[in-house]
């Protein structure tokens, strides 16, 4: 698919629930004052495989699963599976927080799963609980170490997603350096979106990580080879094993290469992170419009794209046009 700006969308990003088992502090609001979607709203795992299937007749070859969290979907694992034996779909990937993944790594290697990236923002038990919300922080990084390193041995590439928050995390850059030392991952550093908690934090940048990491470190070298569906600008050293990499999606948008799309879990098709413009393929798909009209809604749709996202005017003046946290629009 061709957007108005000439851009090639090849990219989906898939929400498969808006339910999670953390309570991160830049996705959620504080407490329980947000309003899950019922059972019903969502979609099925049936609905999920017949709008891949439209999307990868229209060209989109690469699809991300994400959630909430995605592994608290029971028959997720399935779903990828049979997504991954789509004609045309050459690539599919997971994110998760890690919880659950020591119980399901096996399942997701035999499922051939293309790579997975895990969300990890502290190495501190009391950190990592002040951010997530999970009790016991020391048990609950002791899982998640754990299902990585079976990932590693399972021969599943694996890349971690970071975001630091000035006054909590930054001053654990050092812990990712000796991952990437010690293991074959790559982290990636994020900066911190103004999307709906996450306005709140103010964001470490990318050029602020590198001046860092070059203190540390030395000499960096730009690592050229592909690593994924994303923007991020790899860099590794002598001795890495893994590589770092730096998204800096607020400080030097890459809104002109943007590739991607993204549905929810109740169905809508967003065509940007910022803005809530779409459309609701559930409803089209439940009326039961065919799998040619449903194509050609999205079609019309992503030609619409927008150009670029405001984050920057978003950070100036606190305000923003998108009405959904991050949770419920997928990661």
């Amino acid at each position: 698919m061709i957007d108005q700006y000439n851009r090639v969308i090849d990219y989906l990003r898939l929400s498969v629930t808006d339910h999670c088992n953390m309570n991160c502090c830049y996705c959620r609001p504080e407490g329980e004052c947000f309003q899950r979607k019922q059972a019903s709203e969502v979609l099925s795992l049936e609905e999920y495989y017949e709008l891949c299937t439209c999307f990868a007749q229209l060209g989109i070859t690469k699809i991300k699963v994400t959630g909430g969290e995605p592994l608290v979907r029971p028959g997720v694992i399935s779903l990828m599976r049979r997504i991954k034996m789509i004609p045309g779909i050459k690539k599919v990937t997971l994110t998760t927080n890690g919880l659950k993944l020591s119980e399901a790594a096996e399942e997701l290697s035999q499922a051939k799963i293309d790579g997975i990236n895990v969300s990890l923002d502290s190495f501190s038990p009391a950190c990592f609980s002040q951010i997530t919300g999970v009790k016991d922080g020391k048990k609950a990084l002791e899982k998640i170490l754990s299902g990585m390193e079976q990932v590693i041995r399972l021969g599943i590439p694996l890349k971690i997603n970071t975001v630091f928050m000035k006054g909590r995390n930054e001053e654990e850059l050092d812990s990712f350096v000796q991952m990437v030392k010690k293991w074959p991952v790559s982290v990636r550093f994020i900066e911190m979106m103004p999307i709906g908690e996450g306005i709140r934090f103010p964001t470490v940048s990318g050029e602020e990580i590198l001046r860092r990491l070059r203190l540390m470190e030395g000499e960096l070298t730009v690592f050229h080879k592909t690593l994924g569906n994303g923007p991020a600008v790899y860099y590794t050293a002598e001795g890495w094993k893994g590589q770092i990499g730096l998204i800096r999606a607020v400080t030097e948008p890459f809104c002109r290469s943007c590739n991607r799309i993204r549905m929810t879990a109740d169905g809508k098709l967003r065509l940007c992170l910022a803005y809530e413009q779409g459309i609701d393929l559930a409803a089209m798909y439940r009326k039961g419009m065919s799998r040619e009209e449903i194509k050609t809604e999205i079609q019309k749709a992503v030609f619409q794209k927008p150009a670029s996202h405001p984050f920057d005017q978003w950070r100036k003046t606190g305000r923003e046009t998108e009405g959904r946290d991050m949770w419920q629009i997928g990661g």
